[in-house]
């Protein structure tokens, strides 16, 4: 039997977070389909948001956390542009890791495609082998992103980054690490 009414109900919002939705569906015939969308603004935040798909009989919870990777647009600049930001965002602006993996995980397309699987950054050019940067900004508030993956002596690594938002840099960090680390 066809579906009739489909909409967003109830709409559970952190503070700051909007939703555009869908207009209603009239209705939906058995075996068909109907591709509409919701567009989120996390605000920066990887805070869940929670909504109603509702029909005319039922509705059934949906929550969607982004992944932090996802907040992030990525930023084209140059190793000295890359390295006056990075001065500018040290101290309570920095968060860093040492990583251990095997060798053959460090190689620059290893590190690139890891990375970029991730997070929605953009390669910075480097003019020194053992060094990766990775440039981007949060989607609502445009604050730089700054990640450094610098390969230290043997299977070693120090995974580094920059932000005012020391929050989604953090997750940021936890969400790369393990990530760099695996075979």
């Amino acid at each position: 039997r066809k579906i009739e009414n489909i909409h967003i109900g109830g709409k559970k919002l952190p503070m700051g977070m909007q939703m555009h939705v869908f207009n209603p569906i009239e209705s939906l015939e058995p075996e068909g389909s109907i591709t509409v969308s919701v567009g989120i603004d996390f605000c920066d935040s990887t805070q869940t948001a929670s909504f109603q798909l509702c029909t005319k009989d039922d509705c059934f919870n949906v929550n969607i956390q982004p992944p932090v990777g996802e907040l992030l647009l990525p930023v084209t600049m140059s190793e000295k542009d890359f390295k006056k930001e990075q001065g500018m965002l040290t101290g309570m602006n920095e968060t860093s890791t040492v990583i251990i993996a095997a060798p053959q995980n460090f190689t620059p397309s290893v590190i690139l495609q890891k990375v970029v699987n991730v997070a929605n950054v953009g390669v910075v050019p480097s003019g020194q082998d053992n060094i990766h940067r990775f440039a981007a900004k949060t989607v609502h508030s445009g604050s730089l992103m700054l990640v450094t993956v610098e390969l230290k002596e043997g299977s070693t690594a120090q995974l580094i980054i920059n932000t005012e938002r020391t929050v989604i840099g953090s997750v940021l960090l936890r969400e790369l690490k393990p990530v760099l680390s695996q075979g």
